[in-house]
């Protein structure tokens, strides 16, 4: 448990972006949530290693992250990097350098403790003790899926199914061909067996869409039909109908078209095309009711465990 009266830190570092949530120890008040663009992954992760590039900007998003955070007071800071960094020959070598250049010890999580702390932080946006739900996090690496009933998790998985790792695998066009979309298909098909089986024998009517990709998917929906957007609200309802509307235009239009949508993130234009195949497929293979989006994840999920559990994740002492 964290007993620090000084602000602490929290450093998610993902495959596309670094994020930074500062929050007041004792109060919980949330100070500053920024994030940084990296594509950690990008030009690297069909050969399993951080590029060169990609690992430059890796290091200097990390220096920028410490120097935010000592403005903010912080003497406490703890990172934790997911699928760039543990699946990757030189992640050892990244966590190594961020030690040296920025003073940032990293903890390097598996899938399934990514998955753990994902549900800890949608939690406290969602009431999960009333839902039966399935709760997917699309990342750039990987994607997790956990089943969530009456606020127990019954099942949890990690896929290496992260919209960059997607992209380099299978060096799709853009904008997506007929020939991209049936092998994207035929991917989630082969990948997700485990996951189809769960559903099958699931009574889960709510799918929540962690953060990210459903962040700015309800953006993009809000701008269209003129509804309230996200701001500071931790969770909303999507419309399936707008949800699969939007899916249709994301698939269609070019980078350009895309990048000029009103609410389009610029650090996710590249990859919306993907997630809203990904986030289709699941659709179709479950007759949800359902959909809601949390904006809370897994540095929400990190920064709870801190708070209210022992541990003996490193720190970095500012």
């Amino acid at each position: 448990m964290i007993h620090s009266k000084s602000p602490i830190a929290v450093i998610d570092i993902g495959t596309n972006t670094f994020n930074l949530l500062i929050k007041d120890a004792s109060t919980g008040k949330l100070l500053l949530n920024t994030k940084i663009p990296v594509k950690l992954g990008q030009g690297g992760l069909r050969e399993d290693k951080i590029a060169d590039d990609a690992f430059v900007r890796g290091i200097q998003a990390l220096q920028a992250h410490r120097e935010t955070a000592l403005s903010y007071g912080v003497k406490e800071v703890y990172a934790f990097a997911t699928s760039a960094v543990r699946s990757t020959s030189n992640g050892k070598a990244f966590a190594e350098k961020a030690k040296e250049m920025a003073g940032i010890s990293i903890n390097v999580i598996d899938g399934l403790k990514e998955a753990e702390f994902i549900v800890k932080g949608v939690g406290q946006a969602i009431p999960l003790a009333s839902e039966t739900a399935l709760i997917m996090d699309i990342g750039g690496g990987s994607t997790e899926f956990i089943i969530s009933k009456n606020g127990q998790t019954e099942w949890m998985e990690s896929y290496l199914l992260g919209a960059s790792r997607i992209i380099e695998m299978l060096r799709v066009v853009d904008p997506l061909s007929q020939s991209d979309l049936s092998r994207l298909h035929q991917l989630f098909t082969n990948a997700l067996t485990t996951l189809r089986r769960q559903l099958e024998k699931s009574q889960i009517k709510t799918l929540i869409g962690s953060s990210g990709s459903f962040d700015t998917m309800y953006d993009l929906i809000a701008h269209q039909t003129h509804t309230p957007l996200l701001g500071t609200q931790k969770t909303v309802d999507f419309s399936i109908e707008a949800l699969l509307a939007m899916t249709e235009k994301l698939k269609a239009l070019p980078l350009a078209e895309r990048l000029a949508l009103p609410g389009m993130l610029p650090m996710r234009a590249d990859m919306m095309p993907i997630s809203a195949v990904f986030i289709e497929y699941i659709l179709s293979i479950h007759p949800f009711e359902t959909v809601k989006l949390s904006t809370y994840s897994l540095k929400e999920g990190v920064f709870e465990t801190l708070l209210n559990e022992d541990h003996t994740w490193q720190v970095s002492l500012l």
